[in-house]
């Protein structure tokens, strides 16, 4: 399948900021498929997650490879749409999407009575740029409702799954990795679960991984109050090689009751963000988001850096609902502000001062609506950032849309791209 979306391109230096969109969707989208509810976005692929889609079976879920350049220069077309090979009624298989290099893995927490499951597909696995499937991943132990797949991470040859529902909400996570029992096998390698975890805490609700680091959020954790949050970083080498042991617990310095510390989490080398969008700072779930170091505090202390809320912060806007990271740039969607139209925020480090991050973009969709949830979902690399707008207009009414942005505020030129469904 292949379809072309129409993409406008502007450059412009760091010191004037401007936005020029385009709608990119799905070419079968239909009503409710919460198309943009998942993002990840490497080099020139973009998967976007429909996780709602009744292509084939009601609530069966799929996912969509959008690369650069085809259909045209600097063009973002549809390049396949993506099944489970075994997929079934309610499997929300598109529920959380990641992609690295040539291999996407995509989770489908309600696969199997919501015991769940994850799929790994690769570029060239069944032909040249087929894009077919390697593997089904599922956890040793799932039981129903653990929702294995709600979250994934994926880094090189390794992946982390959330699984938020397990063991009453408690929560675990599982790292699997490439060539574990066998050549391409992706077998299990460790079930992650917290030193103090209890029930509700929903550990594993949001992942990221980034080389021997990953970042577990837990916003359901109630150490500063119910639903405070929280969140935990684990390391491939802590407790032995290939151990991946608890490091640190994260929390915010002023948590309090009900901010949802850890609904969204990112790391990439030393640094992570962690979103927490019932913050109350500017008003009722107007949302923030933390910074935190590795060596901030000492040698691998994971340190708070600094609390980021954004300029024009109102109550209900949700900022932090979404975060993502890649080096020196930072995008924080809050995807309730303007009456649920939604907004995405860039943030650089140094802006502002040395290990300053300030804000320099609010993102937004022209042709935003009320209701659309622009910046539910978020995900950068280089100078290439996604917003998903899950109940946005695409190919038919709240099918759902995502925007590719390319040129989110980086040192250099900027090429800023904006993508509509």
């Amino acid at each position: 399948m292949n379809s072309f979306s129409t993409i406008a391109a502007l450059v412009i230096s760091t010191s004037t900021l401007a936005q020029t969109e385009v709608k990119i969707m799905a070419s079968d989208g239909t009503e409710d498929d919460s198309f943009g509810s998942a993002v990840s976005v490497q080099r020139d692929t973009v998967i976007i997650g429909a996780p709602y889609d009744d292509d084939g079976g009601k609530g069966r879920g799929s996912a969509y490879v959008f690369t650069r350049d085809l259909g045209g220069i600097d063009n973002w077309g549809e390049l396949k749409k993506l099944f489970a090979e075994d997929i079934a009624n309610e499997d929300r298989f598109g529920t959380s999407v990641s992609v690295f290099g040539d291999t996407v893995v995509i989770g489908a927490p309600a696969e199997n009575s919501d015991r769940g499951s994850a799929y790994v597909f690769s570029r060239n696995h069944g032909g040249s740029n087929n894009w077919g499937q390697v593997t089904k991943l599922v956890a040793e132990d799932a039981p129903f409702n653990a929702r294995f797949g709600t979250s994934v991470s994926l880094h090189a040859d390794t992946v982390v799954i959330g699984a938020s529902s397990d063991a009453s909400n408690r929560g675990s996570a599982y790292v699997f990795s490439r060539n574990m029992g066998g050549a391409e096998n992706w077998g299990q390698v460790t079930k992650l679960t917290t030193s103090d975890g209890v029930s509700d805490d929903r550990f594993g609700e949001s992942v990221s991984l980034s080389g021997h680091i990953a970042v577990i959020g837990a916003f359901g954790d109630s150490d500063n109050g119910l639903a405070s949050g929280s969140a935990y970083v684990f390391s491939r080498s802590e407790g032995g090689a290939n151990n991946w042991g608890e490091v640190t617990k994260l929390k915010a310095a002023d948590g309090a009751m009900f901010d949802r510390f850890g609904l969204s989490v990112a790391v990439n080398g030393d640094t992570a963000i962690i979103g927490a969008s019932g913050d109350d700072d500017n008003l009722s779930s107007s949302g923030s988001a933390y910074v935190f170091s590795r060596n901030q505090g000492g040698k691998d202390a994971w340190g708070e850096v600094t609390k980021l809320t954004s300029s024009d912060a109102d109550e209900g806007d949700q900022f932090g609902s979404s975060v993502s990271i890649d080096g020196d740039s930072i995008v924080i969607g809050a995807r309730a502000e303007n009456e649920a139209r939604g907004a995405a925020y860039i943030f650089l480090r140094h802006e502002g001062g040395l290990d300053a991050w300030g804000e320099v973009s609010k993102l937004t969709a022209s042709d935003g609506a009320e209701g659309d949830q622009f910046g539910g979902a978020v995900s950068t690399n280089g100078n290439t950032a996604v917003v998903g707008a899950s109940i946005g207009f695409g190919a038919s009414p709240w099918s759902g849309t995502a925007y590719v942005e390319i040129g989110a505020p980086i040192v250099g030129d900027l090429i800023f791209e904006g993508g509509f469904e």
